[in-house]
């Protein structure tokens, strides 16, 4: 791995899986997903609303989160954002996503998967 890519993966220390339905509007996480999210693990096993993980999303990262997920879900394409997160009782916190559609129908996706990590990347990565 060249030096570039090492600090690009540095400041990725703890990473989580996320399932989210379109449809019933369900964002299911394990437990790594919901430490760095900041909900408690029965919380993301019984489902949150992406609403509730979207109202974590700091102020100034929340335009560029916001147009990029709605470009992903539009176009059934995956997505990549680095953002901060405001979690409970806690300073805000830089998080990675990557998710892409695990299934389409009529064009759009109705079940999503990806992956959250705790920390930034710095330069956006082909998918």
């Amino acid at each position: 791995m060249d030096q570039l890519s090492r600090r690009k993966y540095d400041t990725l220390l703890e990473s989580g899986i996320f399932t989210y339905d379109v449809a019933l509007d369900l964002l299911w996480g394990d437990v790594k997903a919901a430490n760095i999210m900041g909900f408690a693990t029965e919380e993301m096993n019984d489902g949150i609303r992406l609403l509730e993980y979207v109202s974590l999303v700091h102020p100034d990262d929340l335009p560029e989160f916001a147009e990029k997920k709605h470009k992903s879900i539009l176009n059934a394409s995956p997505f990549q954002s680095s953002h901060r997160l405001l979690r409970k009782n806690s300073a805000p916190v830089w998080v990675t996503v990557h998710s892409r559609p695990c299934r389409i129908q009529n064009g759009l996706p109705t079940l999503i998967g990806g992956i959250i990590a705790s920390g930034k990347i710095t330069v956006e990565l082909p998918l």
